[in-house]
């Protein structure tokens, strides 16, 4: 093979500090928009974002030349400055530390495409997946 081809797929999760409830009260569908574009503009295609009051998933295709770090990391930094100029004036926001990471199957992208866009409905009855969120610790 001449070529190089890679498909990998990363699950990323992260969480406002403190598990803050404060992204109820933004404009979700531009959050996620600029989660996608800041993605796009590292040659990550971020195929799925979604999240809850506190916190956001992405489900995203990485080249190999970018460590998951690099990623998770600029995606939540562009993030928390959109959502800080999105605040009333005064107001502070930071994601926590971490983030949690998962590789993905490429036989279950879809399927994890379809859990990520369902957040709010799946959180709100109950039926997440453990496997498929933050850890409680």
């Amino acid at each position: 093979m001449r070529t190089k081809k890679t498909e990998l797929y990363v699950h990323l999760i992260w969480s406002t500090w403190g598990a803050e409830p404060i992204l109820a009260d933004l404009d979700e569908a531009r959050l996620y928009e600029v989660i996608q574009e800041i993605a796009a503009q590292m040659s990550v295609d971020a195929l799925a974002v979604g999240g809850t009051d506190d916190h956001i998933h992405v489900l995203a295709r990485i080249p190999s030349t970018i460590p998951i770090d690099h990623i998770a990391v600029h995606l939540k930094a562009a993030s928390a400055q959109h959502i800080a100029q999105s605040l009333p004036p005064g107001a502070r926001f930071r994601w926590a530390a971490a983030y949690a990471a998962f590789t993905v199957s490429q036989s279950d992208v879809e399927k994890l495409t379809d859990y990520i866009r369902s957040q709010r409905v799946r959180h709100a009855s109950g039926s997440v997946d453990a496997a498929m969120e933050l850890s409680p610790t």
